[in-house]
């Protein structure tokens, strides 16, 4: 009788991991999609000084239908940051990884 409490509470057990999992996974997609649709929302400031911040809304596709760069992200920084810092001087890191111009 044990045994058969035990397999029941594993399968229980097993079936909400699962549940769970599959509930991560579909709010990733939405997310995804939501961020097709709307871009993503990007923080930007100077790292010597850290008083001039930039909100932006990075779009996944640019105007034409191709993935958004780094070098496209540069780009509009250059044109609407405070200073307007030429993109050789500009270094964009994600999560402590500094990205190339083609990422």
């Amino acid at each position: 009788k044990k045994a058969k409490e035990r397999a029941e509470k594993a399968i229980k057990e097993a079936e909400r991991k699962k549940r769970e999992e599959e509930e991560a996974a579909q709010r990733e997609k939405d997310a995804l999609k939501q961020a097709h649709k709307e871009g993503v929302l990007c923080l930007f400031k100077d790292a010597k000084t850290s008083s001039d911040e930039l909100e932006v809304r990075i779009p996944l596709l640019d105007a034409v239908g191709f993935q958004t760069t780094v070098s496209h992200i540069k780009s509009h920084l250059t044109k609407h940051y405070p200073g307007e810092p030429h993109e050789r001087r500009q270094k964009v890191i994600y999560r402590g990884k500094l990205l190339g111009d083609e990422e």
